[in-house]
């Protein structure tokens, strides 16, 4: 019975943080949890940004290994990708080099575009999220799911006013 309980309140854990990730080459580097940031800041010069400048950008950390990854990807399709794709960047940086059954998404990995690289602020979760504005200053981000589908389309409709 012990096993059990053991069994559900590790699976429940696990359910509601988000996939744990290490996207740094360092593995012993610590992952925290899921905060909010205050001071949001780009890091400079970063020359796979560079390649969005002109446009918003939505850039995806995912991982096929990951099921909260996997379960949103279908949505982020048709809620994200299928209204926005002509207007904005969107890309999966992949951080199993594998490919998500979403075709259309551009997929594929780029250790530039990392969530600490970008933003300044460590992150150890999947699914995690930044949004870029056309200059690419980040204008939103979040760390492990803490923010939804919603907040990315929020973002993205105050981009394109």
């Amino acid at each position: 019975m012990k096993n059990i309980f053991s069994i559900v309140i590790l699976f429940t854990t696990i359910t509601l943080a988000g996939c744990a990730t290490n996207q740094s080459k360092d593995n012993d580097k610590k992952i925290v949890p899921a905060i909010e940031s205050k001071e949001i800041k780009t890091v400079e010069k970063n020359k796979s940004i560079e390649k969005f400048l002109g446009k918003p950008t939505v850039i995806i950390l995912a991982g096929t290994f990951c099921p909260h990854c996997v379960k949103s990807m279908p949505e982020f399709e048709t809620k994200i990708w299928d209204k926005y794709n002509k207007d904005v960047n969107i890309f999966v940086n992949v951080v199993d080099k594998g490919k998500f059954e979403q075709k259309r998404i551009k997929q594929g990995v780029d250790a530039n575009l990392d969530f600490e690289k970008i933003t300044g602020r460590e992150c150890g979760y999947i699914p995690s999220w930044i949004i870029l504005d056309k200059k690419g200053k980040v204008q939103n981000e979040s760390c492990g799911g803490k923010k939804g589908i919603d907040e990315i389309e929020i973002t993205l409709k105050e981009l394109l006013k």
